[in-house]
């Protein structure tokens, strides 16, 4: 099926979106021990149970148009109906980041006028931008920023207190306005000078510096964009979790991974013109008695 699907022509449907959307992030699924051999848990001496799946979801928009009584109040974009498409697998973010630019080539992106990537800024997400979409619009899922700016308030001011929540909320505006540089001199400015609390800052700005130049929220606004990575974040529910996070469930790799393939044709509109193609007739070996 995979290897169907790789021979397939890219899309020429200039007119299906404005804008291309990329995204991809990644869930957990329970495997059996010998898919987890060699393999470390998330804390030293903690024992793992899950393999990452990395997800893909590929989809078009249009601009929305402007609203004329309230500038401010920008248009939600919405999704070209039926325009989804997703790419699932066990492997290294270097092979995954090959297998999504290719469903991205297939769906059309060479003929996109603008091309965005949505991501949770996990380095991984990130240095697959790069190495597979030079040139993308690369956006910070916006209610990712704001945890970090929850975790960010509450290491200078105190977790769950008034103070921090006010500065909290100060933040949130704030980037909302494309400052967040503003909020990082601010931060650095109330910063401690020692302490477990300065260390939780210190790493806190350090992730927002990192990703400033993703998180001009305003901007991307008022350009018609996506601010949030939410379709993706739905794929890892409805191709993954759907079906291989059910109760008592343990994995093999090449088990998984065949039916995130199918998982993927069936959601992504592809599985019928599979199904329906000519097939070589397969190879059929008998052994010499």
């Amino acid at each position: 099926m995979t290897a169907w699907r790789d021979t397939q022509a890219p899309v020429h449907n200039p007119a299906a979106g404005e804008i291309f959307c990329v995204s991809a992030d990644g869930t957990g699924v329970p495997m059996r021990p010998k898919a987890l051999r060699g393999r470390k848990g998330k804390r030293p001496g903690q024992r793992t149970r899950t393999r990452e799946v990395k997800v893909g979801a590929v989809f078009t928009h249009r601009r929305p148009a402007p609203r004329q009584n309230d500038q401010q109040d920008y248009p939600r974009p919405e999704r070209d109906y039926q325009s989804t498409s997703y790419a699932a697998q066990i492997t290294t973010a270097e092979h995954f980041g090959l297998k999504l630019r290719d469903e991205a080539r297939r769906r059309g992106m060479a003929w996109a006028k603008i091309v965005v990537f949505l991501g949770d800024g996990a380095a991984w997400v990130w240095k697959l931008a790069r190495l597979n979409f030079h040139g993308a619009v690369c956006i910070l899922d916006l209610y990712h920023a704001t945890e970090h700016l929850a975790l960010l308030a509450n290491a200078l001011y105190g977790e769950g207190t008034a103070v921090a929540k006010r500065w909290f909320r100060r933040w949130r505006k704030r980037c909302l306005a494309d400052q967040v540089d503003h909020v990082i001199a601010q931060a650095q400015g109330a910063l401690p000078q020692r302490g477990q609390a300065c260390r939780l800052a210190q790493k806190e700005i350090a992730y927002l510096r990192r990703n400033r130049s993703r998180m001009l929220y305003q901007t991307f606004r008022q350009a018609g964009y996506f601010i949030g990575s939410g379709v993706v974040e739905a794929a890892c529910k409805t191709v993954v979790g759907q079906r291989l996070k059910q109760s008592g469930m343990r994995w093999g790799i090449p088990g998984a991974d065949h039916l995130l393939t199918v998982r993927a044709a069936v959601l992504s509109r592809w599985f019928d013109a599979f199904w329906q193609a000519p097939k070589s007739a397969p190879q059929i070996t008998t052994r010499a008695e």
